[in-house]
């Protein structure tokens, strides 16, 4: 990429980071495939098969359930049109918000792929690396999209070999509950399987979130933003439309509510 100049190869790195930043979600839906034969790359109208606007569009697609993603097909283009299909849908590079069915026009310079996450969804990512085998800064982060209730399992082996099939895989299930004027709540469950993980720093990101007046960590209510919790090793901060809440992982059930529901 560096041959075509700086402009591009920053763009080549930027997707390529991204593309290291889903691996998480990536590798659970590869799972899912082996499991039931569901593509990793869907048509728009797959999880919505009445959807006729959906049947009759094929230069978009979802990548799993939970986002979408417009690729640009015209050279020079600028901008372009995104159909959404029914639901809140939320860029995810600047959490801009849309309601569907709707059609709306985009930026889409070279820098931008136009990606959507599915309003009631929780995309598992990390932080981005250099390449597969290195250790990322932040091994887990919980991207949670408010907008419907949710459930995703986060799969996790040693990447390498068929011992998942023996069960040598680690399973955590994630499920969100959102109920408008009420609390956010997500539930982490308790890991599964025989494949071990060292303790680890996990962080929760809820888009879209107003000023929490209160965050609660397995029934704990929480102190203010920046202050550690000593009994559930928590902490919490807001910043943009943004909630970030960091607890430790040894594999044990959790819980977070957030008060307001976004």
């Amino acid at each position: 990429p560096w041959r075509f100049g700086k402009r591009v190869e920053a763009i080549a790195r930027a997707a390529l980071e991204l593309r290291m930043r889903l691996l998480p979600y990536l590798y659970g839906l590869f799972c899912e495939a082996e499991a039931t034969g569901a593509p990793i790359w869907r048509p728009l109208f797959w999880h919505d098969p009445d959807d006729e606007r959906a049947a009759a569009i094929d230069d978009q697609l979802l990548l799993g359930r939970d986002l979408l993603v417009a690729p640009v097909l015209e050279r020079g283009a600028t901008e372009r049109e995104v159909y959404l299909p029914t639901g809140a849908w939320t860029a995810i590079d600047d959490d801009a918000r849309y309601i569907g069915p709707r059609t709306v026009r985009v930026a889409a310079p070279l820098e931008r792929i136009p990606i959507f996450a599915r309003g009631g969804s929780v995309i598992p990512m990390r932080s981005a690396v250099r390449h597969v085998g290195e250790i990322p800064e932040e091994p887990l982060v919980l991207e949670v999209y408010p907008g419907g209730d949710a459930a995703t399992v986060v799969v996790e082996d040693d990447g390498e070999s068929p011992a998942h099939r023996l069960g040598m895989e680690a399973r955590t299930h994630v499920r969100l509950r959102s109920r408008a004027g009420g609390r956010l709540r997500l539930e982490v469950s308790g890991r599964e399987g025989e494949f071990s993980l060292e303790p680890r720093s996990v962080r929760i990101a809820v888009h879209g979130c107003p000023p929490p007046t209160s965050v609660w960590i397995d029934a704990v209510r929480l102190p203010v933003a920046g202050r550690s919790d000593d009994e559930v090793g928590a902490t919490w901060h807001w910043e943009g439309g943004v909630l970030h809440v960091r607890w430790t992982d040894v594999g044990d059930a959790r819980s977070l509510e957030v008060d307001p529901a976004p």
